[in-house]
């Protein structure tokens, strides 16, 4: 846990949540470390643009906090700004990232890189993704969307238990279900006879749910061509070609979908319910990101239209009857700060509901966000979360 706004160095506070640990074995099949104590955790942070690395010695877990102010004898320290009681009686200290930032004097490395200038920020695909590769045999590989998951965890396959049908595991003092990807798509089952697997959790509403997979393959950032007819399933959302090989993308709350309907109702929203006839305009410039957003707002029974921009978002609402926006932030030619303004400029449209479905995070973001006159602010993407929100402000 760490002080959080960037751009305000006395802001609030964030949770920061670090990529969780595996065998490092497991990564390519090769152990790559010169011996097995050359292998260090390194937590990345982000001060504004910048980002830098902390080396730590054990990533533990993330945790929802709440902040108590420092002692007399700690508060001229700029690298922590604040302290925290754990569950089991122990004081966490907060590091502030801004302060250690500013006592190692990063901001002159900071504005090297920001004066490199526009010629490498172009080099940077804004349609890249990053995924977690996955396998649960050696000649299938399949992805999962790294923003999505919210932690990997590494049991004993004897810690899955089988209750009322339904495979769960004990976690964090409750009840995590399970799944496999092979109960909802047509691929490979997760390995006989191992000793291990992994459980890929990830947020559903106010619940949690866990996919296990055999094997971490690796964490990996492109911009790849999602073919998204050929391998398409339940559970499926696409192919992609993925270090040299055809890659599944895999669907987590199409997997939920299929095995537990229950648990995702507005998948079950028929021609007659209230969403017939509402239109969503989704404006966003990634192509993954804007099939996501248009499919599951389809398959909630509302009509989208589709723009990559700003000024393709106006022509859109001029010519059609728009009943609400999602749109992002960071996009080319005009950016969703600017498009929400013009937005709501315009008497037609000054009560048009606008969330805001981003990669920008932090208080500061947010501010500008909701300034600009945007209704919601999310991260991007909770599929769950969204449509909640959806029907919050076009059903009640």
């Amino acid at each position: 846990m760490v002080a959080g706004d960037s751009e305000t160095a006395a802001g609030g506070y964030e949770e920061v949540e670090a990529e969780p640990e595996w065998d490092i074995k497991h990564r390519q099949g090769v152990d790559r470390r010169a011996s097995p104590y050359s292998a260090i955790n390194i937590l990345v942070v982000s001060v504004g643009k910048f980002h830098y690395g902390l080396i730590v010695d054990k990533l533990l877990d993330s945790e929802e906090i709440v902040v108590k102010p420092l002692g007399s004898h700690l508060r001229k320290c700029q690298i922590y700004a604040g302290a925290t009681i754990q569950g089991d009686g122990r004081v966490a200290l907060i590091l502030d990232v801004v302060g250690i930032s500013k006592v190692m004097n990063l901001s002159a490395v900071s504005e090297l890189v920001q004066g490199r200038g526009q010629q490498e920020t172009e080099l940077i695909n804004p349609d890249a993704q990053s995924f977690l590769l996955v396998r649960n045999s050696p000649g299938e590989q399949l992805a999962i969307p790294l923003n999505l998951v919210s932690r990997i965890e590494k049991i004993r396959c004897d810690q899955v238990e089988l209750t009322g049908g339904r495979r769960n595991m004990q976690y964090r003092g409750t009840t995590l279900p399970l799944f496999s990807i092979d109960e909802a798509a047509t691929v490979a089952p997760l390995r006989e006879h191992a000793t291990h697997l992994y459980v890929v959790a990830f947020p559903l509403g106010q619940r949690e749910v866990g996919i296990m997979v055999s094997e971490i393959i690796d964490i990996i950032t492109v911009a790849a061509t999602i073919d998204d007819a050929t391998h398409k399933q339940p559970g499926i959302m696409g192919a992609a070609i993925i270090m040299q090989k055809i890659t599944l993308l895999v669907d987590l709350f199409g997997i939920v979908a299929k095995m537990a309907p229950e648990w995702i109702p507005h998948t079950n929203l028929s021609p007659t319910d209230s969403a017939q006839g509402q239109h969503i305009l989704v404006v966003e410039d990634s192509p993954f990101f804007n099939r996501q957003i248009c499919g599951f707002v389809s398959d909630a029974g509302y009509k989208a239209f589709s723009a990559t921009d700003g000024v393709e978002g106006l022509a859109l609402l001029e010519r059609e009857k728009i009943d609400l926006v999602l749109t992002d932030i960071d996009m080319p030619n005009m950016d969703g700060l600017e498009f929400t303004k013009r937005i709501r400029s315009d008497p037609r449209w000054s009560g048009l509901p606008i969330i805001a479905v981003t990669s920008l995070s932090g208080e500061a973001a947010e501010k500008r966000g909701l300034k600009a006159g945007v209704n919601e602010y999310m991260i991007k993407l909770d599929r769950e979360k969204t449509m909640l929100v959806i029907n919050r402000y076009l059903k009640r």
